[in-house]
């Protein structure tokens, strides 16, 4: 069957549809897992925070589209994301691959039904508050 969740052990063969999934998909499993945060970029995060935080252009430049896509195979086949990342040598491969994932989302995470709310609320910090809070608990 097709799972999402992120704590599947490495090599188990179970098959998750990790990427162009909507965000509620992800993060309903992922809660049954004990998450609250989508288990890609909790790792992510982590990494990066930890040995990429005076990298310049991070998120700006791109890492090798090769190895990005065998990580998001990996992480596909069921491998633990930290796992996955916890060799990477490159940080803007990791950010690469959180990039991916962000904009894979079958649904925008600020959806594209506000679409023109949030352009409109760029130019008020109180409207844009009032529509955060508008926003499913999942985004």
């Amino acid at each position: 069957g097709s799972s999402v969740s992120g704590g599947g052990s490495s090599g188990s063969g179970s098959h998750r549809r990790y990427f162009n999934v909507h965000i509620s998909e992800i993060m309903k499993l992922e809660v049954e897992g004990g998450r609250t945060f989508p288990s890609l970029v909790e790792a992510a995060v982590h990494w990066l925070t930890a040995k990429a935080m005076n990298v310049e252009g991070l998120f700006r430049l791109s890492g090798s589209a090769m190895r990005i896509s065998a990580l998001r195979s990996r992480i596909e086949a069921g491998e633990e994301v930290a796992e996955v990342i916890s060799d990477v040598k490159d940080p803007n491969e990791v950010a690469g691959l959180l990039k991916l994932w962000f904009r894979e989302l079958s649904e925008p995470l600020l959806t594209w039904q506000m679409y023109d709310r949030w352009i409109a609320a760029a130019k008020q910090p109180q409207q844009l508050k009032m529509l955060v809070a508008e926003l499913a608990a999942t985004n």
